[in-house]
């Protein structure tokens, strides 16, 4: 019986055009047709229609990159995830409440999942992004500077979240310390109001963040006065 060949359609948002390339599986894009434009349909955002013969996608991580960059994080670097460790001695720390989020959080554990069910969701990952946000700081007082920086990963991190799920649903994005989509969260007493929007860290995962960017060849320290912090996106 003959195999049949389908043509797949997909809306993928002016973001993250070019994110999609040619190519995979010996089969190749069909076309590119634009099915919105600015000029023909104002205040609308722009939208691009990709046609695509084959089963599999794969991504452009210099446009993803580019994403990054322009959602506000200072460096970004391609991960590994087979490189990724967790870490029961970081759970442990997370037990200690130093944050006062343990146990308050669905994006913290325990209501995250427990390590393994935490290590077995980044096993179904082989490749994405360290994402950063460095700033200097005036010392190692400055803690209005540490409050404005947390503030600007947060948002980049939250941008970027939106952006990159607009087209890849299934993304992981982990950030760092507890999710802040709401001011108070429902946990433990009902559902996430948010669940879309809901980012847990990097370290309720079980990761040590030095030892993630170490391991992909990615700069961690930038020079003393500096300070920065680090999320990650797994995609594929």
């Amino acid at each position: 019986m003959a195999t049949s060949r389908y043509l797949w359609q997909f809306s993928v948002s002016h973001d993250l055009q070019g994110v999609l390339v040619e190519k995979l599986s010996g089969m190749k894009f069909k076309e590119f047709v634009p099915s919105s434009t600015p000029e023909a349909m104002p205040g609308m955002k722009r939208q691009t229609t990709l046609l695509m013969n084959g089963d599999v996608l794969q991504m452009n991580y210099d446009e993803l990159e580019k994403l990054a960059l322009a959602c506000g994080f200072s460096h970004v670097g391609r991960l590994d995830a087979d490189t990724i460790k967790v870490r029961e001695e970081v759970r442990k720390l997370c037990a200690q409440d130093k944050c006062h989020a343990y146990g308050k959080s669905w994006s913290c554990p325990p209501a995250c999942g427990t390590l393994s069910e935490c290590e077995a969701i980044i096993r179904k990952y082989k490749k994405g992004l360290i994402l950063q946000t460095t700033s200097n700081l005036e010392s190692s007082f400055d803690f209005e500077g540490m409050k404005c920086l947390d503030k600007a990963h947060k948002k980049a991190v939250e941008k970027f979240t939106r952006k990159i799920k607009e087209t890849i649903p299934n993304a992981l994005v982990l950030g760092a310390g507890t999710c802040t989509a709401c001011k108070t969260c429902t946990y433990p007493d009902e559902p996430c109001r948010f669940p879309e929007k809901m980012v847990s860290s990097m370290e309720a995962f079980g990761m040590i963040v030095t030892e993630v960017c170490k391991a992909n060849g990615i700069q961690y320290y930038y020079g003393e006065g500096t300070l920065t912090y680090v999320a990650c996106a797994l995609v594929e």
